[in-house]
């Protein structure tokens, strides 16, 4: 269970946010929704720990996130709004490449598995020797997510994941968050 209490964030001696309280257990998709400049970004930089807040206190399963970041960090999951992955390589490429680069210690067997795993999550089989950079924005999205979910984390950030989607794309990626958010997994 992820738990924020009384979060206050400042950017540049300002506040960003004030007192902020959040709860997310294993199996909910949460989406926060507020206008452009609101705080949604701040507010997911600050619960998984990348850009803590000022004041207040974010736990893990009882743990203090900053406190226990190096530990705890294998277990969070982001997604930036603006995609990183290579568009001249193809789907399962990117997969394979993060899959070395995040997965070291995995036999090249035990990689190739997670990666097919992740493409059969996120319905991306049919996708898979296609470059990335001729992708729709909802399948370049998955790609995002994908190399996030080969770490297998419990936690999985996605900051504005369907902005500038169409509504059949933005539909789509909803409901594979949903399929995301099951078990053990929390998406926010």
């Amino acid at each position: 269970m992820l738990v924020a209490r009384k979060l206050i964030v400042e950017r540049g001696g300002k506040t960003i946010l004030s007192s902020i309280d959040f709860k997310a257990e294993p199996g909910q998709l949460i989406g926060i929704l507020g206008p452009s400049g609101s705080g949604k970004s701040t507010l997911l930089m600050a619960l998984n720990g990348f850009r803590p807040a000022k004041a207040g206190v974010v736990t893990l399963d009882g743990k203090n996130l900053v406190e226990n970041f190096e530990a705890l960090k294998a277990n969070i999951g982001f997604v930036p709004q603006d995609d990183i992955v290579p568009t001249a390589l193809k789907v399962e490429r990117v997969l394979e490449y993060a899959a070395e680069l995040r997965l070291p210690d995995i036999e090249p067997d035990g990689r190739r598995a997670r990666v097919a795993s992740v493409i059969r999550l996120l319905d991306l089989a049919d996708r898979k020797d296609v470059r990335v950079g001729s992708l729709s924005g909802g399948q370049r999205k998955r790609v995002s997510v994908g190399v996030e979910l080969l770490g297998e984390p419990r936690l999985l950030f996605a900051d504005e994941p369907t902005s500038g989607l169409d509504p059949a794309l933005e539909r789509s990626l909803t409901e594979a968050f949903r399929k995301l958010a099951t078990g053990d997994r929390m998406v926010i």
